[in-house]
């Protein structure tokens, strides 16, 4: 089986990294897992339907829907913009500062906790 793999830095673990790794291929992906950097134990995992990518949104749109940028990085942590893992997003450094962009491709000005419940 193939798969793809993104480096995911952890906002709520300084220091803290996951992969996020995609099985099957482009386009038709049928699992995603969570992989910790350093000590490569697996974390969250989940069996998707084999129709379409995952990860759908890439660093380039990212930048694009941003509205441009210098770089962009997957993250993630506990937040309204994603509760899980396996949907990190992506944080675009721009001139006036931090934007963010989950995999869907919507535009974050900010992040901000999820509030009581999760």
């Amino acid at each position: 089986m193939r798969g793809r793999a993104w480096l995911v830095r952890r906002l709520d673990s300084p220091g803290g990294c996951y992969y996020l790794v995609e099985l099957g291929t482009p386009g038709s992906a049928l699992g995603a897992a969570t992989v910790d950097a350093q000590s490569e134990a697996v974390g969250v995992f989940a069996r998707l339907s084999g129709v379409g990518s995952h990860v759908t949104t890439d660093a380039a749109l990212a930048i694009e829907l941003a509205g441009g940028g210098e770089s962009a990085g997957l993250v993630w942590t506990p937040c309204r913009v994603s509760k899980s893992p396996l949907y990190p997003f992506w944080e675009v450094k721009t001139r006036t500062g931090l934007r963010y962009v989950d995999l869907q491709g919507k535009v974050f000005e900010g992040i901000s906790p999820t509030g009581p419940g999760g």
